[in-house]
């Protein structure tokens, strides 16, 4: 339902006025004054938006819906997934029509592997995109035996359950229940995407694809579920901490991205030998990409999950050349507890892209909502994005998990007020 535009325009301004009085609140000799509104920045960089925001509306109406984007001043989009029946020319022909430009597409890693790399090239090529994304938090996808999700590298045990340890699981007696709960979901998730990235199976396959995902995921919801039942009636419960980090996992790493709040300094249940065998695939990928193609991979609150004390990001792109760009998604960071600039300022210039959402997000909170986590931080945010030096971002990409049009519209009149757009 469309909110009246002068209702808009009022939260709009207050989200802004509150995002000032929170910047400036501890500064000396500002209390009790009204602060000056924020200094955002200019319209340097264009924004996006990933098509995932506003998926069930994009596939039903893909024209109409880029239609409504361009007209709300975006200036391109980042894919996740195509619409069905559309081969890659008349995608390059949607775009062209709305002008607006393919900046990025999350797609299955085993896509950029073996003789698939060749076909994914040329797709992307012909759409305009020069950058292949890969969101995913667990080493065991990318390096699952032939003819898994992976692609085919070796035979590392995907992580049962993220955050916890195999020596947790294996009291319970669910480990061969898990394995297969997982291994249904991968290959019910590779399925998905591989009719989805053909662009050529019709509405039908493609919901009966979506079904089998749906009822994978929910036989290894129950698996999980059941595994934390026996360990919560064990000797050794799980810590309130522990539950925390294990609350909200969302969807393959894309739902709610996490926890709320995740538990700090949280263990990896993958090895760093696993997550350097991953960086090295990256690494072979951007090897064979033709020159100005660059993948990437996407943040999420696992990813910062430690190992000896250092993140799983930081021993991911402390391996990777420089040419793998790292995609910061700012409200996943944020949510993880972890500063976004100081990232930037250790991978200089490598977030060429950024996903730009509230921290702490969910439950229809926007960019800029009184509740966003990054509400005082995204001045310097942006300031650090902007800087060649730092940040080295080319495109602003707007993202909500499980979000829709109005929230599109909603955001873009935001940043028009605050000068981005």
């Amino acid at each position: 339902m469309n909110t009246p535009s002068y209702n808009r325009r009022d939260f709009i301004k207050a989200g802004a006025a509150t995002a000032a009085l929170a910047a400036t609140a501890s500064l000396p000799g500002t209390r009790g004054l009204m602060a000056a509104t924020p200094n955002y920045g200019a319209k340097t960089i264009p924004f996006a938006i990933q098509l995932y925001t506003i998926g069930g509306e994009f596939r039903t109406d893909p024209d109409g819906s880029l239609a409504k984007l361009a007209a709300f001043g975006y200036k391109g989009v980042e894919f996740a997934g195509y619409p069905p029946g559309r081969d890659a020319k008349a995608i390059r022909k949607m775009l062209d029509d709305n002008g607006l430009k393919a900046v990025g597409s999350h797609i299955a890693i085993n896509t950029m592997q073996g003789d698939a790399l060749k076909e994914t090239i040329e797709f992307n090529q012909i759409i305009g995109n020069i950058r292949l994304g890969v969101s995913q938090t667990n080493p065991g996808q990318a390096l699952a035996p032939a003819g898994g999700a992976g692609g085919g590298r070796g035979a590392a045990a995907p992580v049962l359950i993220q955050g916890l340890t195999a020596a947790q699981i294996a009291p319970t007696g669910m480990a061969d229940a898990l394995t297969k709960a997982n291994a249904a979901v991968t290959d019910a998730r590779s399925q998905l995407s591989a009719a989805v990235f053909a662009g050529t199976a019709d509405m039908a396959a493609i919901k009966a694809k979506v079904d089998n995902l749906g009822q994978a995921e929910l036989a290894l919801a129950n698996a999980k579920a059941d595994t934390i039942a026996k360990i919560q009636g064990s000797a050794n419960k799980l810590t309130s901490e522990q539950l925390a980090g294990l609350a909200n996992p969302g969807r393959g790493g894309r739902g709610g991205g996490g926890p709320t709040v995740l538990a700090k300094d949280t263990p990896s249940t993958a090895t760093k030998a696993e997550w350097e065998a991953v960086a090295d695939i990256f690494n072979g990928i951007q090897a064979k990409l033709p020159a100005g193609m660059h993948t990437y991979y996407h943040s999420h609150p696992p990813d910062f999950n430690t190992i000896d004390g250092v993140a799983t990001w930081e021993i991911f792109f402390s391996r990777t050349t420089k040419d793998v760009y790292m995609q910061l998604d700012l409200g996943h960071v944020g949510t993880a507890g972890r500063d976004q600039i100081e990232l930037m300022k250790k991978y200089p210039g490598r977030a060429n892209t950024v996903h730009v959402k509230p921290a702490n997000g969910g439950g229809g909170k926007l960019v800029g909502d009184p509740t966003d986590g990054n509400l005082a931080k995204w001045p310097a945010i942006f300031a650090a994005c902007e800087d060649k030096a730092v940040g080295g971002t080319e495109w602003y990409v707007l993202e909500y998990d499980g979000g829709n049009m109005a929230q599109a519209e909603a955001t873009a009149a935001r940043l028009k007020e605050w000068g981005k757009i």
